[in-house]
């Protein structure tokens, strides 16, 4: 992971501006994320495929059609865990294992910062 040095606004200690990532993954393809603070068009989402027989680009949340995917995730979200409350039934959704695994994944790359 690298982050940048370069900031919009007055530094955080620990927090940074943008982080980049670069992500082995099966059968020798790599994977880049790239997350920052500021972004012209606000809350974005993109998935970019290249490879070697092309190219692809699918926008997840972008612009006015982004924030529509956004709010029903959060709406999805709210639903489910209302019902898990009423009921006591497990949700639909993430499990504690999953909680568990993306906070394991955050703490990696919160180490290699270091």
């Amino acid at each position: 992971m690298t982050t940048s040095s370069v900031t919009s606004v007055a530094p955080v200690d620990g927090d940074v501006e943008s982080a980049e990532i670069l992500v082995p993954m099966s059968g020798g393809a790599v994977g880049f994320v790239s997350l920052g603070r500021h972004f012209p068009h606000g809350d974005a989402v993109w998935v970019e495929v290249m490879g070697t027989h092309g190219h692809a680009r699918q926008d997840v949340l972008w612009g006015e059609a982004g924030d529509a995917v956004f709010r029903a995730a959060l709406r999805a979200q709210v639903e489910d865990f209302a019902r898990q409350v009423g009921s006591g039934e497990p949700g639909s959704g993430a499990s504690a294992g999953d909680a568990r695994a993306a906070l394991a994944a955050a703490e990696q790359a919160q180490q290699s910062l270091r």
